[in-house]
C-alpha cells in the first residue's frame, strides 16, 4: 500500500507535469509571436513563422476582403523575453573614477 503522502505527491507531480507539458509544447504565447517555448528554444521559430506567413499570404490572396486591415504581417520574434527583467546597469565613466 502506498502511503497517503506519497500518493498526494504523485497526484501533484502529475498535475505539474500536465501543466508544464501544455505550457511548453501547446500554449502559443503572445509574447513569443504566438509560438510555443519549445519552438523558440529548439530554434524552430523562423521555420514556423515562415510557414505561417505562407499560409496567411495564400489566404489573403484567395480572400483579401477577409483581411480588413490589409495584407497580414506577422509579429517578429523578440530578441529577449523576461519574467523578471534584470535591472539596468549603471554605466560609470572610467575617466571620472581615475580623476577622483
Amino acid at each position: 500500500m502506498v502511503p497517503i503522502n506519497a500518493a498526494i505527491t504523485g497526484i501533484h507531480q502529475a498535475a505539474i507535469d500536465t501543466f508544464f507539458n501544455w505550457y511548453n509544447y501547446e500554449h502559443h504565447h503572445s509574447g513569443l509571436a504566438l509560438l510555443t517555448p519549445d519552438e523558440v528554444h529548439y530554434q524552430r521559430a523562423e521555420e514556423v513563422l515562415r510557414n505561417r506567413q505562407g499560409v496567411l499570404q495564400a489566404a489573403y490572396k484567395k480572400n483579401p476582403q477577409r483581411f480588413v486591415k490589409g495584407a497580414p504581417i506577422l509579429d517578429q520574434l523578440p530578441t529577449a523575453v523576461w519574467i523578471n527583467p534584470p535591472k539596468p546597469s549603471i554605466k560609470i565613466d572610467e575617466q571620472v573614477l581615475i580623476n577622483s
